[in-house]
């Protein structure tokens, strides 16, 4: 194995795990950038070069600053930790090919279906083997059979931003007032357990590996501190169905609401999990064996696993001396 992998955004919740499981490949030199200082980011010491970028909301200064690394670097491997980075990264896959970098990303038409949550329920709706949480556009609000309270959410949100619940009809009309851009859905707002698939695929062999939990507590923005690791058939056979209707290649992870005795698929994420490490711990390296995938190697079998309960801890570190 022999690759110079950027790594995007180390300063965000899943890059600890996935920094490790890089730096202990051979023959992999591994780089990081953030919108942060390395001063400021204790994974920096993770990485044998920083760089540090604008924000990925800017997104030509980024995309331009992002590419200029890859030149400078001669990087391969591109791998995005964000919702933003994944959207301004997808989209411009041809810019890295013409530098020779691979986008360590699943497939543009499989992006493009995880990123837009009506979409995504439009394309799974009718089919038997999953049960998307029902969602319309707001105004078509009233299709919804469930009554208030609802919850409303930006078709292509990010981490929990803009959600917001509805208790009523006026407060429908105030947001269909603000929504001028129709980027709104409306989905009912069940009260249930929060489970997390994460899935891995390597498209040329169909080898899939799926590791599931439980959410136990939860930030607000989505990110799991304690879980519940188990062994699910029921989301294993949903999950490995969808990524072979997805024809995915790479890693993404799912959410699934278990409400009444079904599990409802909430949103797919086409990027590492920010609790990807959850499922290292449970036996699988979904970090190692992406690369792998866009190596062109084959990835490893799944793995067998216990039923566990993790707690997800903060420690603090001196990474700089100095006043700011």
């Amino acid at each position: 194995m022999v690759a110079t992998v950027l790594v995007t955004a180390i300063g965000s919740m899943s890059a600890e795990c996935v920094l490790r499981s890089l730096s202990s490949c051979k023959g992999v030199r591994l780089l990081g950038c953030d919108l942060h200082p390395a001063d400021w980011l204790v994974t920096s010491i993770l990485v044998q070069g920083f760089h540090q970028l604008p924000s990925a909301r800017y997104e030509q200064e980024y995309l331009d600053a992002i590419l200029e690394i890859c030149r400078q670097e001669s990087v391969t491997h591109v791998i995005p930790l964000t919702d933003p980075e994944v959207d301004v990264i997808s989209s411009s896959r041809k810019r890295f090919f013409d530098l020779g970098v691979t986008v360590c990303l699943p497939p543009s038409s499989c992006v493009e279906v995880c990123r837009d949550k009506l979409v995504l329920h439009d394309r799974f709706v009718d089919d038997h083997m999953v049960r998307p949480i029902p969602s319309r556009a707001l105004a078509q609000w009233k299709e919804l059979s469930s009554g208030f309270p609802l919850l409303a959410k930006p078709r292509n949100g990010r981490s929990s931003e803009g959600v917001m619940k509805l208790e009523n009809e006026e407060d429908v009309a105030h947001l269909l007032r603000r929504d001028q851009d129709r980027r709104y859905v409306v989905q009912p707002f069940y009260l249930g357990a929060v489970h997390v698939v994460d899935v891995l695929r390597n498209a040329s062999t169909g080898t899939a590996s799926v590791v599931c939990r439980k959410e136990l507590i939860r930030t607000s923005n989505g990110a799991g501190l304690s879980v519940a690791i188990h062994a699910c058939p029921v989301l294993r056979e949903q999950a490995e169905w969808l990524a072979d209707q997805l024809d995915l290649h790479g890693c993404i992870c799912m959410e699934f609401l278990e409400y009444s005795g079904t599990y409802f698929l909430m949103d797919i994420n086409p990027r590492f999990s920010a609790g990807v490490t959850f499922s290292r711990m449970a036996g699988y390296d979904m970090v190692f064996n992406t690369l792998r995938c866009f190596l062109g190697e084959e990835i490893d079998q799944p793995v067998e696993y216990p039923d566990l309960i993790v707690a997800r801890g903060h420690y603090e570190r001196i990474i700089s001396c100095g006043i700011v």
